[in-house]
């Protein structure tokens, strides 16, 4: 049987001088819906100015003649590019020293997609998008080796498509280095990626996605795993709202200097963080599972699991830190096995709310939270006023320096309600009567079957 295939004809016309490019395509013209291979230039930028499907056949090693010119520049709408698996990396023997992005789509642009390729080995960006672009999708790319970041969308997007890519392995010298990062963007999907391997020296910051002003995010089923710099956070979202973090993971991720994060909010409102687990997040210095600062409002945390942070220097280890916060709520979530460092001032909790305000948690588990020269809590209540602490449980924490399952600072006024504290190395319980405070009820028991109900009780504290 013989197939017949149409291939649509290019016009493509090298850019002389100051434009260093090279057009595909003729403005103006309109292909329709017929796929156009998409040619791209070894050593002059290719630039995209018809609309149209495009696909690429080969893959690209380039070595450009001027040093800091992209790849590819898109410069119009309507553009969807089908790498077909191939790739675009820059030559190994390439003399350019300067910056090479891989893509950049010009400002003011409207449904762009990108699919199913390999971008690496480059000293700028994988993917820029242009500012107030809309109706991006970035789609089934690996971006690998960059020596920036793998995908910034510049302020004013709006409609934004990341799902199953891949972005990692890389190595910087010095900088800071991004697997995602969005500025001022709005309606944004991001499925099923993954981003590890993210790596920048010891005086420089690494952040998985990061997200700075907006709305509307829905981050899903994504990893973000084993990145290693001065200061890690996995996802990192400042001066935003109407974020949804869900069935996500940020793991083994290493701060040689500051302070590392799995998951940090940062002046945050109306957000959540669903079905996440954050794991062995580790620093020289303070590190925490979920980190709330600078006035994170009402935001939940609903079945998510934090364990094994670690301080292996002077600073803390917390699962859970909410600072200075209000109407936060916190809900069937785990938060174990949290170690801090080695000062005897270095805490390892399951949570602590400092300065924390109408703040609620509820039905959920802390243990065996461990303070290895410090002190050890499950809960730590610090300068934090009409909280609510509500039928949780506080097991096995435990500190050179003591260990607690709720401490509260004699400042705080919360309600500590029907509440359970098993074999906490000091007490239980130091919770300070004062006005608005359920007291708890010393039990000792010999049998766990001897518990008794647990609706008659406000606090339970058992001594087996």
């Amino acid at each position: 049987m013989y197939k017949l295939y149409f291939l649509a004809v290019l016009f493509v016309t090298p850019i002389t001088g100051s434009q260093r490019g090279a057009m595909i395509g003729q403005p103006g013209r309109d292909f329709g819906s017929c796929v156009k291979p998409l040619f791209i230039f070894s050593n002059t930028t290719t630039v995209i100015t018809d609309p149209g499907s495009y696909i690429t056949a080969n893959d690209i090693a380039f070595s450009p003649t001027n040093s800091s010119i992209p790849i590819i520049r898109i410069s119009s709408s309507n553009v969807h590019i089908n790498f077909n698996t191939s790739s675009i990396r820059i030559a190994p023997e390439s003399s350019s020293s300067g910056i090479t992005d891989g893509i950049i789509i010009d400002n003011n642009l409207s449904n762009i997609t990108i699919r199913n390729g390999v971008i690496n080995n480059l000293t700028g960006t994988g993917i820029i998008t242009g500012e107030q672009c809309r109706n991006i999708q970035i789609v089934d790319m690996a971006i690998t080796k960059i020596g920036q970041a793998g995908i910034i969308f510049k302020t004013g997007g709006s409609n934004i498509i990341v799902h199953n890519c891949f972005i990692g392995d890389s190595t910087l010298i010095s900088g800071d280095i991004y697997g995602i990062k969005f500025t001022s963007t709005n309606n944004v999907k991001i499925g099923s990626c993954t981003l590890s391997n993210l790596e920048t020296s010891s005086s420089s910051n690494c952040y998985g996605i990061d997200v700075t002003g907006g709305t509307n995010y829905r981050i899903n089923n994504t990893q973000i795993n084993n990145n290693r710099a001065g200061g890690v956070s996995g996802i990192r979202c400042t001066n935003t709202s109407g974020i949804s973090i869900n069935n996500s993971e940020t793991k083994k991720n290493v701060g040689s200097t500051t302070q590392t994060c799995g998951i940090e909010f940062n002046q945050v409102s109306t957000s959540s963080i669903n079905s996440c687990e954050t794991f062995a997040n580790t620093s020289t210095l303070n590190a925490c599972g979920i980190l709330f600062t600078n006035k994170c409002t009402c935001n939940e945390i609903c079945d998510t699991t934090s364990s094994s942070q670690l301080s292996i220097g002077s600073g803390n280890g917390h699962g859970i830190h909410l600072n200075g916060g209000n109407k936060n709520y916190i809900k069937n979530c785990k938060s174990f096995g949290n170690t801090g460092g080695s000062l005897s001032t270095s805490i390892g909790s399951g949570i602590i709310l400092q300065s924390e305000t109408k703040t609620s948690i509820e039905n959920s588990l802390f243990d065996y939270n461990h303070g290895t020269t410090g002190k050890g809590y499950g809960m730590y209540l610090l300068g934090s006023s009409l909280c609510t602490i509500k039928n949780n449980r506080f097991y096995h924490n435990t500190g050179t320096g003591g260990g607690w399952g709720i401490f509260e600072d004699a400042t705080s006024t919360s309600f500590i309600i029907k509440n359970e504290a098993f074999a906490n190395q000091t007490k239980n319980y130091i919770i300070p009567l004062a006005s608005g405070k359920f007291p708890y009820k010393e039990v000792d028991i010999k049998n766990v079957d001897d518990l008794p109900n647990m609706t008659t009780i406000d606090n339970l504290s058992i001594t087996l």
